[in-house]
């Protein structure tokens, strides 16, 4: 071998120890980048739900460093959960239990809710089932774990029943003006739907703080305007009621004089109300002891006399987690003693969200303990002659889903119901929807037998299309709603009234 062969193989030599050289020390560092995301994810994970989005991040990363790692998939799939893509979580668990079949002791559980999520029902059957059959062969029995997969496989079964008999309802999102990329919720609705107050964790929050619990802009409430059928753009509500602390919406009375708030009151959680003074919201005032108790209560309405108030509240002495609870007003002014609404509403688990009709004879609430889709799903009573509730009926799917539906409310007409709820066409989390109902489809009347679609007979250049006249509801001897402004003749000047 010449000299100048000895030196081509001495670089060829080099050359290749200088890439194993390179590619350990990239291994070395795409491996402590790994373990160090991993262990970064974990320290979030384990801080609870409010930072599962942060450890998500982390997780993501090393899944995309070695994603033949199932349980980093696992990992994933639990984050997804807490978020609001709660259908991608589907997809990590199926990958991470392909990859290992022990990659946790509930991971058919997962399976389990993760097709529930996506409306694979007969999978998320047989998952649950799965884990079912675990759970009674077990040596150790866990009763907490056997109560909720057999809710489970009852959701699964609601909801099945519930997608063969849809209801006719148009489901449409507020628009960029309502919504954004933060959470948006808990809608209260004038009667007249001129006026829209809602909740939201956006960044233009009063002081801009982030609540370091939740990981999120505290909670303010923002206010929007309808005009010739658009919303305005939603602006803060600002002081008094938003302060630096969570301040969100429960209701509005329905002469629009009343708003209910929620304050978080150190985690306390108590209702407020602010009245409307010429335009001018008050000073949030706390309802008094017997309804904002010790307790965390966290919604409440009105009737539509403003003179009960049905209030959520988790106190002890009730029927489960959250119960309902009404009190009426004393012919003094104050608010009386308090009564749970009783065993036809409130169940083992948690009900949410009371909402009374502009007539008084239809209630609403929403509830994880009746039968649902899955989560919280909202239900209708209807009041009899004699006063008297019926039994709660789920108003049904497209409005419910496997999800979370929680916030109802309904125009005093009947015709619109507003909620929030998270879909995926949405403006990134939580959004507000208008429904509006269609009633039962009406079939075609056959006039005669010979010619069963006579109205087809005619050109179609000749058809002319009414308008249906608006269809006016009976009274009901309830509430009616006069909204106006009284003015000095001579100044124009808003002035104080009372008309009797």
């Amino acid at each position: 071998m010449n000299v100048q062969s000895k030196i081509s193989v001495n670089k060829l030599c080099f050359g290749i120890l200088t890439i194993f050289i390179l590619a350990g020390g990239q291994g070395f560092a795409q491996s402590k980048f790994f373990k160090d995301n991993i262990a970064n994810g974990q320290e979030y994970f384990e801080q609870g739900q409010a930072f599962h989005r942060k450890a998500l991040m982390h997780f993501l990363r090393a899944d995309s460093l070695d994603p033949t790692h199932a349980e980093v998939k696992f990992k994933v799939g639990l984050c997804y959960l807490s978020s609001f893509n709660k259908y991608l979580a589907e997809d990590f668990f199926k990958k991470s239990y392909q990859m290992n079949k022990d990659v946790d002791p509930d991971i058919f559980y997962f399976l389990g809710y993760s097709n529930q999520l996506n409306y694979q029902f007969d999978s998320a059957k047989y998952y649950y089932q799965r884990h079912k059959d675990q759970l009674v062969t077990a040596k150790k029995q866990d009763k907490i774990k056997m109560d909720e997969v057999q809710q489970r496989l009852l959701e699964v079964e609601t909801a099945k029943a519930l997608m063969r008999k849809p209801n006719r309802v148009l489901i449409e999102n507020l628009g960029p003006n309502i919504n954004g990329p933060y959470a948006d919720y808990s809608p209260a609705i004038s009667s007249n739907e001129d006026l829209i107050m809602f909740t939201s964790r956006r960044n233009t929050t009063l002081g801009g703080l982030i609540d370091p619990n939740y990981d999120e802009y505290y909670e303010d409430i923002y206010q929007s305007f309808q005009f010739n059928g658009q919303w305005g753009v939603a602006r803060n509500i600002g002081t008094p009621i938003n302060s630096f602390g969570h301040d969100a919406t429960v209701n509005l009375s329905s002469d629009g004089q009343n708003l209910l708030i929620y304050l978080d009151d150190k985690g306390a959680g108590n209702i407020y109300e602010s009245k409307n003074d010429v335009s001018k919201w008050s000073t949030p005032v706390k309802l008094p002891a017997q309804i904002s108790s010790s307790a965390h209560e966290s919604s409440a309405c009105y009737s539509p006399d403003g003179k009960t108030l049905y209030f959520v509240s988790d106190r002890e002495g009730g029927y489960g987690g959250s119960d309902i609870y009404y009190c009426n007003k004393k012919t003094d002014g104050d608010w009386g003693k308090v009564y749970n609404m009783g065993a036809n509403v409130n169940t083992s688990k948690d009900e949410e969200s009371p909402y009374i009709s502009f007539n008084g004879k239809t209630f609403y609430f929403s509830s994880r303990g009746h039968q649902t889709m899955g989560g919280f799903d909202i239900f209708r009573m209807e009041m009899d002659s004699m006063g008297k509730w019926s039994v709660p009926q789920n108003i049904g799917y497209p409005v419910n889903t496997p999800d979370d539906d929680v916030s109802f409310v309904i125009s005093a007409n009947g015709r619109h119901g507003y909620y929030a709820a998270v879909k995926r066409e949405g403006y990134g989390n939580r959004d507000i929807y208008r429904l509006t109902f269609l009633g039962k489809e009406k079939r075609p009347v056959s006039l005669s037998n010979e010619r069963p679609l006579i109205g087809f007979h005619a050109p179609f250049s000749s058809i002319t299309a009414k308008a249906p006249e608006e269809k006016k509801e009976k009274s009901s001897g309830g509430l009616t709603l006069l909204k106006g402004l009284i003015t000095d003749d001579r100044s124009g000047n808003p002035l104080d009234a009372i008309i009797t």
